[in-house]
């Protein structure tokens, strides 16, 4: 079975390192800017103002450096913590059953033109699973998978194309897990701080006492409005609403996902229920269109669905926002505790999850929206009947 190896990254910019001794490899690997293949890597931060990434496998090849203050907005950041993950692994041929349809794996790609092998992001189309060799070597017996896997390049040269790959080309990409190295880790928060700082953003928002929710003035909720003194009624935010949520399900539940998946900081609100009622309806709050944009983007990404632990999707059944200026009420004291109550376990988030198309939960949850959707519309159908035969009541 070839080994996963790397070829000696492309030229850096950043300067070189006069104390690569000192900087200790890391399980990290790096997605490079210039050309979007993926590097063991080993990360350092330094003064607490610099993170330093250099590119393990090549003695004397250029580090990478970064500053916290070269940040724009957090959507920058965002991205390029995205660049860093766990070391993916060398799938074995005794387990190319893992090869699932819809699945994001790491593979490899020759570069002809400079005898060169890179790894780049894929996603796998089709699985043609054939028979298994075995070879006999010194009384073992080595096994031989001979399956073919059609992926869909998502960087390098093959980007937007698919083609034919085998075992060999493929690692796996490992379960992202939070705080993967306590350096990258120290470095985004500090980085993330100075952009709010420096963009006024933590003024700018509102905080966990003075939610806010906004309501389109034809939404079948009445025409609420709830803020906070200090909220002008000038002031314009921009909602839009999640259906079918779990009974347990916290505002906090949901600002703490979205902020997970997106960075994007929000505020959530969720609706009253009635004792009979089997899910809840919930709203998020941004500042910003563009904050509501990057979330409604996520919310509707058509490769993945969002659900709870046991599998009850996320509805959506606008794909626009509600754009509505706010007015001077304070919020009652019961609904700002129920607002600001912090979650028991952080790291839980009552099991909101994201499963991925190609996937028997994907699958599931499709079904489950199917029929959520099916069950809404035949509700509002019983609404409008309800209200004809009323009116003809009344009017008798």
């Amino acid at each position: 079975m070839p080994k996963r190896t790397k070829k000696k990254p492309p030229c850096s910019s950043a300067p070189s390192n006069d104390k690569q001794q000192l900087i200790v490899p890391g399980e990290v690997e790096f997605r490079c800017s210039e050309d979007d293949a993926w590097y063991t890597v080993s990360l350092r931060l330094e003064n607490g103002q610099c993170l330093r990434v250099s590119f393990t496998d090549f003695v004397g090849s250029p580090d990478e450096n970064f500053t916290i203050d070269e940040f724009q907005d957090i959507d920058e950041l965002e991205v390029f913590g995205r660049r860093f993950r766990i070391l993916s692994v060398q799938l074995q041929d005794s387990d190319c059953w893992k090869m699932k349809k819809g699945m994001k794996i790491c593979c490899s790609c020759e570069i002809i033109s400079k005898n060169d092998l890179k790894f780049f992001d894929a996603v796998v189309r089709s699985v043609h699973r054939y028979d298994h060799e075995f070879l006999e070597i010194e009384e073992d017996e080595d096994e031989l998978c001979t399956c073919v896997f059609k992926v869909h390049w998502q960087y390098g040269p093959y980007c937007g194309n698919i083609t034919s790959s085998r075992i060999e080309n493929i690692c796996l990409i490992q379960e992202e897990t939070d705080n993967f190295h306590p350096d990258l880790t120290l470095f985004l928060n500090l980085a993330r701080e100075k952009i709010l700082l420096r963009t006024s953003a933590i003024s700018g928002y509102i905080s966990d006492k003075q939610m806010v929710d906004t309501f389109d003035e034809d939404t079948d909720l009445g025409s609420i409005r709830l803020s906070s003194a200090v909220t002008d009624s000038t002031d314009t935010y921009y909602s839009v609403f999640i259906e079918n949520l779990e009974m347990d399900t916290s505002p906090k539940n949901i600002v703490d996902f979205l902020f997970k998946q997106t960075s994007v900081w929000s505020h959530a609100l969720i609706f009253p229920s009635a004792f009979t009622d089997i899910y809840q309806r919930g709203v998020i709050i941004v500042k910003t269109g563009y904050m509501i944009m990057k979330i409604i983007k996520f919310l509707h990404d058509p490769s993945h669905s969002i659900v709870s632990s046991r599998g009850r999707p996320w509805v959506m059944l606008q794909k626009g926002c509600h754009c509505n200026s706010l007015e001077n009420i304070l919020l009652k004291n019961t609904l700002l505790h129920y607002l600001s109550q912090p979650h028991s376990n952080p790291d839980d988030l009552t099991g909101i999850k994201v499963v991925e198309e190609g996937s028997a939960e994907f699958e599931r949850a499709k079904d489950l929206t199917d029929l959520f959707v099916e069950f809404y519309n035949h509700v509002n159908a019983l609404h409008e009947r309800y209200g004809v035969e009323q009116n003809k009541l009344f009017a008798t």
